[in-house]
């Protein structure tokens, strides 16, 4: 009985420390996370299918994503609010 006792204690004097480094490290990167790419919105969308995505930084990488799909690419209104806002075809289906 006394080995058992002598067993808890020593495994609370190494798992209690552990947990509680865990604990502080989700703490501490937990805000630090980063979101995925995708949901950051760059200045260009993708535009097809009635649905946009605006992950594009440059009018030329959203045109070369969406050649050959039928997309146009358009500013993104939420970063570039201009009336109206350009959009240009990047080609036939």
């Amino acid at each position: 009985m006394t080995q058992v006792k002598i067993i808890q204690v020593h495994t609370r004097r190494i798992i209690m420390p552990l947990l509680f480094a865990a604990a502080s490290a989700a703490t501490l990167l937990g805000p630090t996370v980063t979101t995925p790419a995708h949901a950051e919105e760059n200045g260009w969308c993708l535009v097809q299918d009635d649905q946009a995505r605006c992950d594009y930084t440059s009018f030329q990488q959203c045109r070369r994503t969406g050649q050959g799909l039928g997309a146009s690419c358009t500013e993104n209104p939420r970063i570039t609010p201009r009336m109206p806002t350009r959009a240009v075809s990047t080609g036939s289906r």
